[in-house]
Formats: C-alpha cells, structure tokens, sequence
C-alpha cells in the first residue's frame, strides 16, 4: 500500500525515497478492510536515478509557509504546495498565521476583529486559544495597532538596567549601579 502510494508520488514528482514515506504514513489508521504490511521497509527502494531533495528542518519549512507567494522560488512555491496539500491543517494555519503577520507589519486594525473571528472559528484548537486570549487583550491589542506610539524604548533602558544590576549582583550597592547607568564604559 506504501510502496504504490511512494510510486504514485514518484510519477507526480516526487523525488524523495521510499523511507520518507514510510515514515511519513506508518501511523495512519487504515482504511477499513486493508491488511498490515510489512513493519519495516524494504531494503534498497530508494530509486537512485532521482535527484535527491534536500531535507528542510521545521524553522525552514515554517519561514517558508509564512513568506508570501510571490517571494518564493519555483522549487519553494512547489515544495510548499506539496506541504499543504499534504496538511490541509498546516495549509489553515498557514494562512491564518499569514494574514495575522501581515495585519500586525501593516497595522490594520480594522482586520483585527475579522481575522479573529475567523480563528476562533476554526478547526484548529491551538489557533482558537490563540484568538481567546488576544480577545481578552482586545483594547491593548487595537491599540497598538492603531497608535504610533510606542514602549520599545522604555523596554530596551529596563532590559539594560536588568542586565547591569545581575552582573553586579552581591559587588555593590546603587551608588556603583548608578555610575554604571549612566556613564557606561
């Protein structure tokens, strides 16, 4: 049952070996009626006149889903088409996620309240309790949005001073902290 699904994606271009498949689809329940294989896969079906694909590591694969269309290379777009049409689950929530970074670089609040309808509407449980707790946030999260302003700044002074007192901890009191603040070397 592997072996011909492996041969069918080979005719679809698929140039990986037999044991990604395998391992790919050895958990999934079978249809009913089918009989167990083989546990192991058989030595040697690696066809070895394909090109081998380069394995991409989950980072690659999720800066690759998040990327838009048009940025993507031929092999990419292919390989990301291939992803989704694979997971119809990471196809949602590569869309979702999608629209949610390009709605936060672009600040468009006014999509905000679609977008999470939209997730708290899905299939996927994750994308759900993603959406309920922005929804708590709600006013801070249109906020920011919205206005220009921003604490980044403020953040970065905290984040330094933090990193100081640490370093100095048990070596002096604030009179020493203070000369480190505010004459850095």
């Amino acid at each position: 049952m592997i072996k011909t699904l492996w041969l069918e994606l080979q005719q679809l271009g698929f140039s990986g070996c037999y044991k990604s498949v395998w391992n790919f689809v050895r958990d999934w329940p079978l249809p009913t009626g089918a009989q167990p294989s083989a546990s192991q896969p058989p030595a040697g079906a690696r066809k070895t006149s394909l090109p081998r694909v380069s394995k991409r590591s989950p980072w690659q694969v999720t800066r690759l889903l998040l990327r838009p269309q048009e940025d993507l290379s031929e092999t990419d777009a292919s390989y990301r088409e291939a992803v989704c049409r694979l997971s119809p689950k990471l196809a949602l929530a590569s869309t979702l996620s999608y629209r949610f970074v390009q709605m936060v670089r672009e600040r468009k609040c006014k999509e905000l309240a679609t977008w999470l309808h939209e997730a708290k509407t899905c299939s996927l449980e994750e994308f759900r309790r993603f959406a309920r707790g922005l929804e708590k946030e709600y006013d801070a999260l249109s906020a920011a949005l919205s206005e220009q302003w921003s604490n980044g700044q403020v953040e970065g002074q905290i984040t330094r001073l933090k990193f100081l007192k640490r370093q100095m901890y048990g070596r002096a009191k604030i009179d020493l902290l203070r000369l480190r603040m505010l004459h850095p070397p």
